[in-house]
């Protein structure tokens, strides 16, 4: 890694909202950060005297967070990034500034594995602006990287760092859970839950096997954590006559409870990580939980597995946890487990990842400069000038003269054609090769009137190139500005290297070349019809950085379908749309060459 020392802006915005599981992750990291001088890089953003003041950390103030208003709060974070120089931004949840790359933090894609409707409520419609936002991503566990990219196919498993949460808890001695639970009352051996109860956390199988004990629930107790005076109805019905307690806890005392229970029963159906699993094992507490989401990669083989919905199976685990050889074993396996996570560790990991995003940034932007040639003089039309070909002997060349190396394709279509020297090369060079030559067909679309002149002549002799001065969509199929806006600060791809103002320019410019050349009608339609296609064999969608949406559906039924440019306007949605299309799948995909390719073919 070079030199470069990145500036990275923090929004430390969870700890306006909550003090869980997240906000002792963003606090031992930062605590760490303090401690191995990477705090000098940093700045975290302060929502109103909200986040935790740890000694080398540097703040700024900034406004509380509003889901109700989030395009002021990301345009107030752009401002905020720009004031600061910053080169990075990483929220501690679900934020983003309009334009500065971010890093995606995923703790966990439970609304997404249990089918919540993230359409509607503003936080996962935040959460996902985030992720398509974001140039790389970190996740807590394996599983969830595994799910942020199932869930996400446009997210290359390679763009997601994972750093497992830390556990700093301990045994407490017996003295201090004997104080614990004579302050809280519990006389009896009890059975400890953590957290939230309802949805997919499925305590209710907890609660229907230990209604399965019967007269022995009196023996026990069952002590629950968290900010709940009462235990919910649905619950209480099964608990006879077992004393419950409700305790709100510190860690401290989070750090006695687990030490002095029979066993943490956490039966969650899904988690990213498990946090409280790592604090019991850690705390010699033994578990009981399902085999479901993060957990078996976090517990392996040091706790008790039961299926999330086998009542009799918890029931006897109730029982089984309590027998000497097994508790002894289970603490034994537990420590040892706990003993792989820290939070140093995990600091580590994300520095890393925060390091790596910073450099990939600032080299992809360095490469964008040198590969667009976009630097014209105020007014100038680059539609008028003859620009150097970018694809010349490279992945996407071979993968293209490959295509047209192959028989069972005959006609083929090039939107953005431009002077020929580039990917219509790779066309050209293997059909000149094949002996049925004459029964194929190029067709070469090109707006600019100079670059079209250039490739009519550059293959007059090539009787299968049939060259065209049209645009490949017509002028209404364009996006408006608002269109543009809102993808440009809702999605992060290459574009925002450029400032909008200058986006908008490309788009102003291409509306204006059409009207002033008469092309404001859809060209291949127009080649279709004339040619009486119907689906062409193989298309290459390289043309405005504002049409390929618009491209793809006139190209749609294409038996081979290639994309360029797939991180910017041009190509994002074509991508979206053909991974996630039943008719077609991913044949050739690469995102580290340019803005990256990708080719798609029909399945039938």
């Amino acid at each position: 890694m070079s030199s470069f020392t990145p500036k990275i802006l923090i929004d430390a915005v969870f700890f306006q909202y909550n003090r869980s599981g997240i906000a002792r992750v963003w606090y031992s990291l930062l605590e760490e950060w303090a401690r191995d001088g990477f705090a000098e890089q940093l700045l975290v953003l302060d929502r109103q005297n909200t986040a935790p003041r740890i000694p080398g950390i540097a703040y700024r103030q900034i406004s509380t967070h509003s889901y109700a208003a989030p395009d002021a709060d990301k345009a107030m974070l752009q401002q905020v990034c720009d004031e600061e120089g910053a080169d990075l931004f990483v929220s501690s949840y679900y934020t983003t500034p309009l334009g500065t790359p971010s890093v995606f933090m995923a703790y966990d894609m439970i609304p997404e594995v249990m089918n919540w409707n993230t359409s509607e409520l503003a936080i996962w419609v935040e959460k996902h602006a985030g992720i398509r936002h974001a140039s790389s991503f970190i996740a807590i566990s394996r599983n969830t990287a595994n799910d942020l990219c199932r869930f996400f196919p446009v997210i290359r498993p390679e763009q997601v760092s994972v750093a497992r949460c830390g556990v700093d808890f301990k045994a407490s001695p017996l003295d201090q859970v004997e104080s614990f639970k004579a302050q809280h009352g519990i006389e009896k051996p009890y059975f400890l839950l953590v957290g939230s109860r309802g949805a997919y956390k499925n305590a209710q199988l907890f609660f229907q096997a230990f209604a399965a004990l019967g007269e022995q629930r009196g023996q026990y107790a069952i002590v629950c954590t968290g900010p709940w005076a009462v235990l919910e109805p649905e619950f209480s019905v099964h608990v006879g006559e077992a004393s419950v307690h409700m305790i709100e806890v510190d860690d401290a005392s989070l750090q006695r409870a687990y030490s002095g229970a029979i066993a943490l029963v956490y039966p969650s159906m899904y988690e990213g990580f498990g946090m409280p699993i790592t604090e019991a094992m850690a705390c010699g507490c033994p578990v009981i939980t399902c085999p479901t989401g993060s957990i078996p990669e976090v517990a392996e083989d040091a706790v008790l597995y039961v299926d999330a919905t086998d009542v009799v199976a918890m029931a006897n685990a109730l029982y089984q946890v309590q027998g000497p050889v097994m508790r002894s074993l289970l603490v034994a396996k537990g420590l040892q487990r706990a003993a792989a996570f820290s939070w140093r560790k995990m600091a580590a990991e994300v520095k890393a990842a925060l390091l790596q995003a910073s450099q990939s940034s600032a080299e992809q932007a360095a490469s964008i400069v040198a590969h667009r040639t976009i630097h014209r003089q105020p007014g100038a039309n680059m539609l008028s000038e003859i620009i150097p070909a970018e694809i010349i002997n490279d992945d996407f060349y071979r993968v293209l003269n490959s295509l047209a190396s192959r028989e069972d394709l005959k006609n083929f279509l090039e939107i953005g054609s431009s002077s020929g020297a580039g990917s219509t090369h790779a066309f050209v060079s293997a059909l000149r090769n094949r002996v049925d030559a004459q029964n194929t067909r190029l067709y070469c679309m090109e707006l600019s009137t100079e670059r079209f002149t250039a490739l009519r002549n550059a293959y007059l002799d090539c009787d299968f190139v049939k060259v065209y001065n049209q645009s490949s969509a017509s002028l209404d199929e364009f996006p408006s500005e608002q269109e543009v806006a809102f993808f440009y600060a809702n999605t992060r791809t290459t574009l925002n290297a450029y400032p909008l103002e200058q986006v908008l320019s490309w788009l102003r410019q291409d509306i204006a070349y059409m009207r002033s050349a008469g092309l404001t009608q859809n060209g291949i339609e127009l080649i279709k019809k004339e040619n009486g296609i119907l689906d062409f064999d193989m298309v290459l969608i390289d043309g405005s950085e504002f049409t390929g949406e618009a491209e793809l559906y006139h190209c749609m039924g294409a038996r081979v379908i290639a994309l360029d440019d797939v991180n910017s306007h041009k190509c994002f949605n074509a991508y979206r749309m053909l991974t996630n299309h039943v008719s077609y799948a991913l044949t050739h995909q690469n995102m580290e060459l340019r803005n990256g390719f990708a080719v798609f073919e029909r399945r039938f």
